[in-house]
């Protein structure tokens, strides 16, 4: 054998040596690719794997939040037609933001909703938008 053989074959068996001392107790290593489903540290949550998970193109993620928001004063205006008329216009502000309403409730005086929104906008972002746009849209109604 020549010594660049020996060079390469002493490489990679330190490569090896590397690759199993960190697969430590997650079992092989598995290319990231569409067609292999392996399951994804889910830091202390019950089930889920990575593809459970919503995707933008280089990224997964689940970004719940939980938002109330008050009218000035905690005037107890939602009530009525308002309130049927609301819960599909947030609906439907919150798909134009690539946003899902997850679950919401309509209180006289206060909005409570878990909403799941992409990392690509802020938190403050969407419900201003949300927001903003639900007023305009009741006080044209």
């Amino acid at each position: 054998m020549t010594r660049a053989t020996d060079t390469a074959e002493v490489f990679f068996a330190i490569l090896l040596a590397i690759c199993i001392a960190l697969m430590g107790n997650h079992g092989p290593l598995v290319p990231l690719s569409g067609m292999v489903k392996t399951p994804l540290s889910t830091g202390g949550r019950q089930g889920g794997t990575m593809w459970d998970y919503e995707s933008l193109r280089h990224c997964r993620w689940d970004c719940k939040y939980h938002v109330v928001f008050i009218p000035k004063l905690r005037r107890k205006q939602l009530f009525g037609r308002v309130r049927r008329y609301l819960g599909p216009v947030f609906h439907e502000l919150a798909w134009q933001k690539e946003s899902r309403i997850i679950q919401g409730h309509m209180m006289p005086d206060d909005v409570h909703m878990c909403i799941c929104i992409p990392p690509k906008y802020s938190v403050s972002q969407a419900i201003g938008y949300l927001k903003g746009k639900s007023a305009i849209a009741v006080a044209r109604q």
